[in-house]
């Protein structure tokens, strides 16, 4: 379903409809981890720690980018491959992330090389984005901008 392009009669993208969505006062109860794409799994589901709404938004942020590099941003086929391909490509995160983690998980990360954040430039090139819309750019770097940085 990722490799999926969606277009009404008039050739116009949209995005693929949403089987999975609840209903906002239902957020509060954890969602399987199954449910989510596996591609669009924000760092939290993946490394199971607590999380909010902004799963979401970073799953937004996924297809976004995936629209205007026209390949998948992070495609992990488990979730070590998923969070490998996150890291590889925004770099490690932060000693306060990692410390929020449970300690088994907190001695896995650890125990990964540590790689220096990326520019968001280098992910998104400008040639990625119409002439003038930097807008677009901007929107997709709060979207993607997860908690390793906080």
């Amino acid at each position: 379903m990722a490799n999926e392009k969606y277009t009404n009669a008039s050739g116009e993208q949209f995005f693929p409809p949403f089987p999975c969505r609840r209903p906002y006062h239902s957020l509060s109860l954890p969602l399987s981890p199954l449910i989510i794409f596996s591609y669009y799994r924000a760092p939290e589901i993946i490394l199971g720690m607590p999380y909010s709404e902004n799963v979401d938004i970073w799953s937004l942020g996924c297809i976004f980018g995936e629209m205007f590099l026209e390949r998948i941003l992070f495609p992990g086929y488990d979730y070590i491959d998923q969070w490998s391909k996150i890291t590889s490509e925004l770099g490690s995160p932060s000693e306060e992330f990692v410390n929020r983690l449970e300690p088994q998980v907190r001695e896995y990360v650890l125990s990964q090389p540590h790689i220096p954040q990326r520019s968001f430039v280098d992910l998104f090139p400008n040639d990625a984005f119409p002439q003038n819309n930097q807008v677009r750019l901007t929107l997709l770097l709060h979207f993607l901008y997860i908690q390793f940085y906080w």
